[in-house]
């Protein structure tokens, strides 16, 4: 779970430090920062992810960058897991 708490900023890594799983940490980030219903956010992420061009990124680059706007496009997404 480092790996987890190192991919967060410190001030907000802080706050799951003492989460016992993974799952609980996923758990407690999607429930602070998701906004499933704002669709002002959902549709700024979908102009962005279509804004974005490779230019002058190595293609490694550009990939993980499209990778991380399309996973933050999933928090804008209710999923038949999140209902049960």
């Amino acid at each position: 779970m480092s790996w987890l708490y190192d991919s967060m900023e410190p001030r907000i890594g802080k706050t799951y430090l003492y989460y016992k799983t993974a799952k609980d940490i996923w758990g407690g980030v999607q429930k602070m920062y998701s906004d499933i219903e704002n669709t002002t956010q959902s549709f700024e992420m979908r102009s962005t992810i279509h804004s974005t061009k490779q230019g002058s990124m190595i293609v490694t680059n550009y990939f993980n960058s499209l990778t991380n706007l399309w996973q933050e496009m999933d928090l804008y997404y209710e999923t038949e897991l999140h209902r049960r």
